[in-house]
């Protein structure tokens, strides 16, 4: 079982990036999902509204922001995190719970998409 309250300071800072890089405009999100991975093992998979064959250039805009905002994200180094299409396994796995408009943050639980099972993920961004 995951305690989602242990995960608090994380998770604040989690929601912080997804700002700061969406709505600050750092690098405009279509999606953007915290999930529980492995156990104990958290990710947070962005989908950029623009994403091209090279993912170095959003995966460098994420860790400046990580860096030039330090003092806002302060569970920054507890952050790992993927850039990735709306087909990555975890995507297709919340797609079918998750609509635009829906109230977000939304936190999901015992997913199954694409032959990898996501025993939690917390939803913080969503236009497909």
């Amino acid at each position: 079982m995951v305690d989602v309250a242990a995960l608090a300071p994380a998770l604040g800072t989690v929601e912080k990036l997804v700002d700061l890089l969406d709505r600050e405009g750092e690098l405009p999100l279509r999606a953007a999902v915290w999930a529980l991975v492995d156990e104990n093992d958290w990710r947070l998979f962005l989908v950029p509204r623009e994403l091209s064959s090279d993912r170095l250039r959003p995966m460098i805009k994420v860790a400046w922001t990580l860096s030039e905002h330090s003092e806002v994200l302060p569970e920054r180094h507890r952050v790992d995190y993927s850039v990735v299409g709306m087909d990555d396994p975890v995507l297709v796995a919340i797609a079918p719970y998750v609509k635009p408009g829906d109230r977000l943050p939304r936190e999901l639980d015992g997913l199954y998409g694409s032959g990898r099972f996501i025993e939690k993920a917390i939803v913080l961004a969503y236009r497909p």
